[in-house]
């Protein structure tokens, strides 16, 4: 009876000893297929417009670094109470500061991507934004069985809602057929 923990520890020890899976190339880096066949991108433009990401992505997170510690002084001082309204406007201002930067780096790599497109791509682009104020009246059009989803995807409730909404109408079904036999029976002990 001993012998069984032992075994249990010893084989999630020698589990947890193992390496990581190892990603391959592909699993890192997503492939951009779609939108490449879309605008007609290069390969070289979607170097560009990964390498400009990262950046943007790098240089948001040295600005949330230094707001997330503002933000907890600021709420540490309000529960602490009597705090000096001076210096909590302060603070204030100095999160909306940095926020403004974040948005302002945001914007910034918006407009170095879009002068990697070409005049044609760009328009292309357009197309995409406005397919993208479509999806939601999209995705009801396929709730309510007017469009296809996916290809090869069988939408409709079991499809789109999945078998768990089945299985609550099959239960709804069952409750009001047998709910007068369900109630006389009364609470189970």
């Amino acid at each position: 009876m001993k012998l069984l923990p032992l075994a249990v520890c010893l084989f999630t020890a020698t589990l947890m000893a193992q390496p990581p899976f190892p990603r391959s190339e592909a699993a890192q880096a997503p492939t951009m297929d779609a939108l490449k066949l879309a605008l007609g991108l290069s390969n070289d433009q979607i170097a560009q417009l990964r390498q400009l990401r990262i950046d943007q992505l790098k240089a948001a997170k040295s600005i949330l670094d230094q707001i997330r510690p503002l933000e907890k002084s600021l709420q540490d001082t309000l529960k602490a109470g009597g705090a000096d309204p001076s210096s909590l406007g302060q603070k204030l201002i100095q999160i909306e500061a940095l926020k403004t930067q974040l948005r302002g780096g945001s914007d910034r790599c918006k407009s170095q991507a879009l002068a990697v497109l070409t005049p044609d791509q760009g328009t292309k682009l357009k197309g995409l934004e406005d397919a993208m104020k479509l999806q939601p009246a999209i995705g009801q059009a396929i709730g309510l069985g007017l469009l296809e989803g996916r290809p090869g995807l069988r939408q409709g409730i079991r499809g789109r809602l999945g078998a768990g909404m089945a299985r609550y109408g099959a239960m709804q079904r069952f409750q009001a057929a047998n709910g007068a036999a369900l109630r006389r029976r009364g609470p189970i002990n």
